[in-house]
This record gives structure tokens, sequence and C-alpha cells, in this order.
């Protein structure tokens, strides 16, 4: 042991950034406290091997509040909190993804993008480089909230340009979404009618494919290493 942090509760929920420098840490309190801990192992490539050098560990001077944060998932320089938001028949809530740029925590200098969802979700943003975005969209009878049975599942994701004013771009069906990887420029989500594969070719346009699967739904989808 080199160093010891303290957590306002035990038992925090840990999730690491793609480079794993960095710790998303969800502390569990009343009020959604998410902290971003950088670990200081700094990774530098040279081809056929990387070099890894230490910097000081410790807690970056940022931390996000809001209403249930679930869903972390990091990559082409962004990390995204996804805070899903009260069950709608609990009491009123405000839904939304927080984009942090992975360059702003390197620098010292934390900067948050946010994306408001127009309901409370089991939401997920993934990053795709270029201000696109995957964004999950809300399952309306959910939102609605007079059937207390239905899913906080989203119902389908978008493909949007943060750029352009969130500007949605293309729509994707995926019933009961839950479950992402990401393998190159391949993303699979799991849906309730089978396995959503997304495809980018060198134009950076996307197509789809909806694979079968005999369960009823999928819950994780895991990205293999290699080729």
């Amino acid at each position: 042991v080199t160093h010891s942090f303290d957590v306002p509760r035990p038992d925090p929920s840990l999730d690491t950034s793609a480079d794993g420098r960095f710790v998303v840490v969800k502390v569990g309190d009343e009020t959604g406290t998410v902290r971003f801990f950088d670990s200081g192992l700094l990774r530098e490539p040279h081809g056929d091997h990387v070099d890894i050098d230490k910097a000081e560990p410790g807690f970056v001077d940022l931390a996000l509040t809001g209403d249930k944060p679930a869903h972390v998932l990091s990559g082409h320089g962004w990390i995204s909190v996804f805070f899903d938001g009260q069950r709608p028949w609990v009491r009123p809530s405000e839904a939304r993804a927080d984009l942090i740029p992975v360059a702003s925590l390197e620098s010292g200098k934390p900067e948050r993008l946010s994306w408001k969802s127009p309901a409370p979700q089991h939401g997920v943003a993934v990053p795709l480089g270029d201000d696109r975005w995957f964004l999950s969209a809300p399952n309306p009878a959910y939102a609605k909230g007079d059937d207390r049975s239905v899913s906080s599942r989203p119902d389908s994701f978008d493909l949007v340009d943060a750029g352009d004013g969130w500007k949605v771009l293309h729509s994707y069906a995926c019933p009961l979404m839950h479950g992402h990887a990401a393998l190159g420029k391949v993303h699979a989500f799991g849906c309730a009618d089978g396995l959503a594969l997304l495809k980018a070719d060198r134009t950076g346009a996307w197509t789809s494919e909806r694979l079968a699967y005999p369960d009823e739904r999928v819950s994780s989808a895991i990205a293999a290493s290699g080729e």
C-alpha cells in the first residue's frame, strides 16, 4: 500500500476510464455524489511497448451530484456519467448525462458538458468522437409513470451531434436496452429482440443489423480483446 484516501461512505461503486488512469467514484450518498480519482499512472505508447510513468495520485477537484448515478462509460477522450433520475411516480427529477473531457481532468481544470434527458431512464451516453454520441431515449410508458410495472430501461437510442445543438442524426429501436460494448468502430447494444450491432465505415456512416439470441434479453455485453 503506497497511498490511502478517505471516502465519505464505505463500499463506493468504482469505474475506471478507458486508459486506466482515472477512477469514477460513485459515493452512494443521498445526493448522488460522483467524484473522480487520478491514479497518477501515465501511459505513453511507443509502438511495440508502453512506458508507464507515475504522478502524485489524488482526487480531482470535481464533484457531480444528481438522482441515481448509474452507467459510466469512457472513450475517445471523454467520460460519461448518466444520472437516471427518480422513478416518475416518486417525485419529479432531472435525468441527464454529464460528459467530462479527459484532457480537462489531466490538466487539473475539469470541464463538464451536460445533456438533459427528456425523461427519467436507466440510460447511457456512448462517446464516438468528433462530437458524436449514442444517447439512449426513455421509454414513453415509463416516463408517463401510470404503470409502475414498466421498466426504466430505454426504448431506443439516437446518434446525435453535440456540436450541432444535440441534433439527432438517426434513431435506432432497441426495446428494454441494457448492455453495451465497443470494439474499434463496432458497437453492440442488448435489446429485448436481439443484439443491435452498429458499425462505422471509413466515411463515418453507420450501418446496423440485428442478431437474434435464444434468451429473452441480454443484460451485459463485453468486448473481447485482440483482433
